[in-house]
């Protein structure tokens, strides 16, 4: 009897995970599992007609959280994980739309609380989450505890200067929750006399002063090489960023009455 190379594969991968102490990534197949120290159980529900994970503190027996893609549009978990120290979660979803083409986002949430703390995205359809969405995470958090607070008041994170962007992009950001405020992300195509544009509205921030958001640089008609600037502005609260800089809003000049992050320059692919 001949024993194909996806058998041997997939034991290989399970005698990796037992000897990691238990199974810590899954595939969204109805089955649920646990975390390394076995005190948190992830399982697949449905909720409005899509396929979401729920996790459940065993202790206790409450909900600790239940993942969502990273749009509103309908769309089913592809895979789940657990951190190696139990500390975080992370959920897999599938996106094929836009330049970017198929990726994969994944979202991680914190065990303790809930909250979510960052979205990951990666080339391809991704069925097994690498542990390095949680180093990502863990270094973002240790940069924002660090260096950020010797800012102002924000600082953009990612893209970085001299990055080379697609049409669409996620923006990753800080800003400095002590001194208030909400963040407001604006972007502008350094050709002639552009506008500012803002983007698309920040949904949440951390407890650690950390967003992510999407930017727009420019439409499928714009060439390679074209340069644009990326600015955070520090919105007096949550309600005044919407109301007064829904996404759309153009101007030429940036509000004198509002603090600013340092500007980033970005290249269009």
């Amino acid at each position: 009897m001949q024993t194909s190379t996806r058998t041997i594969v997939s034991i290989l991968g399970l005698a990796i995970s037992l000897s990691l102490g238990g199974v810590l990534d899954c595939r969204a197949n109805g089955k649920s599992f646990r975390s390394p120290d076995k005190k948190y159980e992830a399982k697949t529900v449905r909720a409005k007609s899509e396929l979401h994970y729920q996790v459940t503190n065993l202790k206790n027996e409450k909900v600790v959280l239940v993942t969502n893609a990273k749009y509103r549009s309908p769309n089913d978990v592809k895979a789940g994980r657990f951190s190696p120290d139990s500390t975080q979660f992370a959920a897999a979803y599938h996106y094929g739309h836009g330049d970017k083409g198929e990726h994969t986002w994944v979202g991680v949430w914190n065990l303790k609380d809930g909250e979510f703390v960052q979205g990951v995205e990666m080339d391809g359809y991704l069925l097994d989450i690498p542990a390095s969405v949680f180093r990502k995470v863990e270094q973002a958090e240790e940069v924002a505890e660090t260096e950020l607070y010797k800012a102002s008041d924000a600082r953009l994170l990612l893209p970085k200067a001299a990055d080379r962007v697609a049409r669409v992009e996620d923006v990753k950001g800080w800003i400095n929750l002590k001194s208030g405020g909400w963040p407001v992300v604006i972007v502008r195509p350094l050709v002639d006399e552009e506008p500012w544009f803002v983007q698309p509205e920040v949904e949440g921030v951390t407890k650690k002063g950390l967003f992510t958001t999407r930017a727009y640089f420019g439409d499928a008609m714009t060439p390679a090489g074209t340069e644009f600037r990326i600015l955070i502005l520090v919105a007096p609260s949550k309600k005044d960023a919407e109301e007064k800089y829904p996404r759309g809003t153009t101007f030429r000049s940036l509000p004198a009455d509002l603090s600013t992050s340092d500007p980033v320059e970005v290249i269009r692919r």
